[in-house]
């Protein structure tokens, strides 16, 4: 809705985020939402390095400008990333795709919206519960593992059921804390992640803050 704005934001933040990468690092984003991140994928473009990115999240954000409810950049933003949408967009930045669909692992869906349309790995909410969060977390880890790059995590506590989490636009059948929990442990357990991002905490919504604390 506002292409310059965005442009501004994701660089201000991927400069930003360059000032703390390093291979003896681990950065942490938080963010009102998955928007940012383009600017923190900015930023791996800057330094020309390509990255694995595993994304947890409920829905898939694989919206088109056309197809968004909202319009917003939040439901679209897996896209824009895979190069994919309008070149105003994609156009912004150095580097089109700025992630590979081949380096993207999409955990937690319970909205597709249009990633069908991709060549992204998906395991939606349902697979992971029921392979194993465990079994699940190691098979899609082996792919980008043996790919040998280094690995970020994006995770939309929105993937965490709405009568745990509150979240601006509920959906309802998610994750548990504990499922949550576990996934995110065989993850950064691995030592393979120098960073991750979390998005779409809002403690407006969550007077008690006990999700917060939970969390």
């Amino acid at each position: 809705m506002n292409l310059s704005a965005l442009q501004e934001t994701a660089r201000r933040l991927a400069a930003k985020l360059n000032e703390t990468l390093g291979p003896n690092e681990f950065s942490i984003v938080l963010g009102g939402n998955c928007a940012i991140l383009i600017g923190i994928s900015d930023a791996f473009a800057a330094r020309d390095i390509s990255v694995g990115l595993i994304f947890f999240d409920g829905p898939a954000d694989f919206h088109s400008k056309e197809t968004s409810p909202t319009g917003e950049t939040a439901d679209c933003e897996l896209e824009f990333l895979t190069g994919r949408g309008s070149e105003e967009i994609t156009a912004l930045f150095e580097k089109c795709p700025l992630i590979s669909d081949e380096n993207i692992i999409v955990y937690g869906l319970r909205e597709p919206d249009l990633i069908a349309e991709s060549n992204l790995q998906v395991y939606t909410k349902e697979q992971m519960v029921q392979i194993g969060i465990t079994q699940s977390a190691k098979e899609g880890l082996s792919h980008l593992v043996t790919s040998e790059l280094p690995l970020w995590l994006h995770f939309d506590v929105d993937v965490i059921d709405p009568s745990l989490v509150p979240v601006l636009i509920p959906t309802s059948n998610g994750l548990t804390f504990e499922q949550t929990q576990d996934f995110l442990f065989q993850l950064l357990c691995t030592g393979s992640f120098f960073g991750m991002s979390i998005a779409c905490y809002y403690p407006k919504l969550n007077t008690t803050g006990e999700a917060g604390r939970l969390m």
